[in-house]
């Protein structure tokens, strides 16, 4: 079961052209070489109206499966 939920989310990421399949990995690897980039990061989610808007809509998908309307 697990794994037909994610091959479904892997095809729904490839027809979105959005995120790749290893966004999290490439995250993880550019945070371990620059320190300064995972500060960043978070600071961009924290403050800014993108950011926050991306983060909810992450979690929506994550544990619905629905992506939320803006706002």
């Amino acid at each position: 079961m697990f794994t037909i939920a994610s091959n479904l989310a892997k095809d729904n990421l490839r027809a979105q052209k959005r995120w790749t399949e290893n966004v999290t990995d490439i995250a993880r690897e550019a945070a371990n070489r620059n320190p300064q980039f995972f500060t960043e990061a978070m600071h961009i989610h924290t403050t800014s109206p993108q950011g926050q808007f991306e983060v909810k809509e992450h979690i929506a998908f994550c544990f619905t499966g629905n992506k939320m309307k803006a706002k």
